[in-house]
């Protein structure tokens, strides 16, 4: 009988705090579905975000999405991806007013090339027992989406929606269990005991708490706990086109476009590396326009580029595009306990994970922040209550030590 190799840099996080006292730093739709899900578990939340409102970043679009990441492979991303959906359609369905903060309106994925009608074909086989997508040919699709498209080729996903973002999260954070402050950006973080934590904002005043969850996206790598975690901070500009459309499902080629909330509809949206301008660019409306001006011309050609709006936000993002949700190592102490690894990826160690007790992190969701950020958040939950119930597999994907193993194998980590 063969025993099998210890990974203790992912072992079962032991959380002894029973305290109900928790901070949550960050006011998008991590921090939000995070301080849902501990408040509905009877957690008393306080919710720190340095915007004099919540949503105002990343997750306060005009219009979002939910629109699953999936793919014909088993992964931890296909695994996460289905959890989510199924959880964020019901949770967007209860909280959400329908047909006004949100549309139950479906979503088609075009397959606009040869390589995306053998991707979906793939889809399809992994997807079929779960009922969450089929294949619609271009009269089909014509007849769903009530637009011409030069597409012979996509899937419908009956659960696809549009949601207005902002007011999801600011009904998410309704409970009297969650307490909200504004205008407060914390600086500092730091640990005066096992399960203390002290934050400091940037007016000098401090709070405390046993167990602290970081969901402020690239911002978390200013802390110097988390100063040697690598996030791709990626520029994404939407256009908000202020007119009518016949649209009735959301479409998603290379880009996607949502039908009418109120008066306007989306358009998006760009991913820009290393650039970190906040101005809303000419060219980049254009890009997104014409990234569908080939499949949908009947929709592209009559915008008009005066009534043409948008927003500048910037994505968190990780290397392998999955995101880091969990508690984290101490990272010297990390470096030190696995060093052995830079010798042998396979070596035998089996010392126990210099966890930061009561610190966790909920960030880098990217694009899908609708799909992956409430099913982490009742994860980071079930990590605090010591009630984890996920596959082995997805917690170890989703698992922030799995970078800073990553370094010592490559010889990366910092001397």
């Amino acid at each position: 009988m063969t025993t099998q190799r210890p990974t203790p840099w992912f072992d079962s996080y032991n959380n002894t705090n029973i305290s109900k006292e928790v901070i949550v730093i960050g006011g998008g739709i991590s921090g939000a579905t995070t301080a849902y899900s501990l408040a509905k578990r009877g957690y008393h939340v306080s919710l720190f975000e340095k915007n004099n409102d919540l949503a105002l970043e990343a997750s306060g679009n005009y219009q979002a999405m939910l629109y699953g990441n999936f793919s014909g492979n088993p992964s931890p991303i296909l695994e996460l991806s289905l959890l989510g959906y199924k959880y964020s359609h019901a949770l967007i369905n209860k909280i959400l007013q329908p047909n006004v903060e949100f549309e139950n309106c479906g979503l088609i994925q075009l397959a606009y090339n040869q390589q995306q009608v053998k991707q979906q074909q793939q889809i399809l086989r992994a997807l079929f027992s779960k009922n969450l997508c089929y294949y619609i040919n271009q009269t089909q699709i014509e007849e769903f989406s009530g637009t011409k498209v030069n597409c012979d080729h996509g899937l419908f996903y009956p659960n696809g929606l549009w949601l207005d973002p902002r007011k999801f999260i600011n009904k998410l954070v309704d409970e009297p269990n969650i307490r909200i402050q504004l205008n407060s950006e914390i600086i500092k973080l730091n640990q005066l005991e096992e399960f203390k934590w002290q934050i400091e904002d940037s007016l000098g005043n401090h709070y405390y708490a046993p167990n602290i969850v970081l969901c402020n996206s690239y911002s978390v790598i200013k802390f110097t706990q988390l100063s040697n975690l690598y996030l791709r901070k990626i520029r994404g500009q939407i256009s908000v086109i202020n007119s009518n459309s016949a649209l009735k499902t959301v479409l998603c080629a290379n880009g996607y476009i949502t039908p009418n909330k109120g008066d306007s509809f989306t358009i998006g949206a760009t991913f820009k590396f290393n650039d970190n301008n906040t101005q809303i660019k000419q060219e980049e409306h254009l890009e997104n326009i014409n990234n569908f001006a080939t499949i949908t011309p009947q929709m592209t050609e009559r915008i008009d580029l005066a009534k043409v709006n948008g927003k500048v936000s910037f994505r968190a993002s990780t290397t392998d595009y999955m995101p880091l949700v969990g508690p984290i190592g101490e990272y010297t102490q990390f470096k030190d306990a696995y060093k052995n690894l830079a010798k042998d990826s396979n070596y035998w160690i089996d010392t126990p994970c210099p966890y930061l007790k009561g610190l966790f992190i909920n960030v880098a969701h990217g694009a899908k922040g609708m799909l992956t950020a409430p099913i982490c958040g009742e994860i980071i939950a079930n990590y605090i209550e010591n009630t984890l119930n996920i596959s082995e597999t997805l917690k170890d994907g989703l698992h922030p030590n799995r970078f800073w193993r990553k370094e010592i194998i490559r010889h990366q980590t910092s001397e």
